[in-house]
């Protein structure tokens, strides 16, 4: 699926295929710049998603 960032506020959303490495690397990162990691989620796509994720439109567009 690639992966892609986003963020609205102090919160931020991460795609990635594999979340081990990726969230190793933000901790650090945050931890460097003395932010706060307060929670992770982590969900499957569905295929609504990866869709959209791919193709930039929704399935009914």
């Amino acid at each position: 699926m690639g992966s892609s960032a986003g963020g609205v506020g102090s919160s931020f959303e991460l795609i990635v295929d594999e979340i081990g490495p990726v969230l190793a690397k933000v901790a650090t990162a945050c931890a460097a710049a003395g932010a706060e990691l307060v929670a992770v989620t982590t969900t499957e796509p569905t295929l609504e998603r990866v869709f959209l994720h791919l193709t930039g439109r929704a399935l009914r567009d």
